[in-house]
């Protein structure tokens, strides 16, 4: 491959994701849709790695797919899931024109980082050979590193304790007082219908039922 040809590659591999990360990031700050805007910042953030992989900073590039691209997403997604409002229901599903603007972008980003591993063109572009991978994955998961240089696994360890930590914190956020089980699972039966004021009515129920309601309450405070 000639240095022209690579130049065009390279540019193109440029312009592909820039143009996820701003569409991408635009998507998920405009977006009504939790779930949908937690995807988009996902995506936005795995284009930003392969920008990094380009120009020439694979480590960085590597943190970025790991941290920022794949496990604050997936924490915030079960934030959604584990916080939402009893009375909003998320959709699941993307429209049509933004599914295929992610599967486009994905299909072309998982290619740029996958030929890395190769001799290909792409390994070219990124600037990435077997070997610089084999060291990167040293530097990242030890503590000594290559060449004499200090690894980063307390640095890797710290932010995975972090990820663990906001776990956590989500599930307590989860828990609110005064609830009933119903509530806590987000559900707005025709039992408990909250109105004005913070009370509950409840509509007319045999008295077998109202006991094992108030009994079910009390075990739950």
């Amino acid at each position: 491959m000639g240095a022209e040809e690579l130049m065009n590659l390279n540019t193109v591999f440029f312009y592909l994701m820039a143009l996820g990360v701003l569409s991408a990031a635009i998507y998920s700050v405009t977006s009504s849709k939790l779930l949908n805007a937690a995807l988009a910042l996902a995506l936005s953030m795995f284009a930003v790695g392969g920008l990094f992989f380009m120009l020439g900073a694979p480590f960085l590039g590597v943190l970025q797919v790991l941290i920022n691209a794949g496990a604050i997403p997936i924490v915030t997604v079960f934030i959604i899931f584990m916080t939402q409002s009893r009375r909003v229901k998320l959709r699941s599903q993307l429209n049509a024109l933004v599914a295929v603007g992610a599967i486009v972008v994905f299909g072309a980003s998982l290619w740029a980082f996958w030929n890395p591993f190769s001799k290909g063109p792409a390994a070219r572009v990124l600037g990435i050979t077997p070997t610089e991978s084999q060291q990167l994955g040293f530097r990242l998961l030890s503590a000594e590193g290559v060449n004499g240089s200090s690894g980063t696994l307390l640095a890797f360890e710290i932010a995975s304790v972090l990820l663990l930590v906001a776990m956590v914190g989500a599930i307590v956020l989860t828990k609110r007082e005064g609830e009933t089980i119903k509530g806590q699972v987000g559900v707005l039966s025709e039992v408990d219908k909250p109105v004005s004021g913070g009370q509950l009515e409840r509509p007319a129920m045999t008295m077998e039922a109202s006991e094992k309601l108030e009994n079910l309450e009390k075990g739950v405070a």
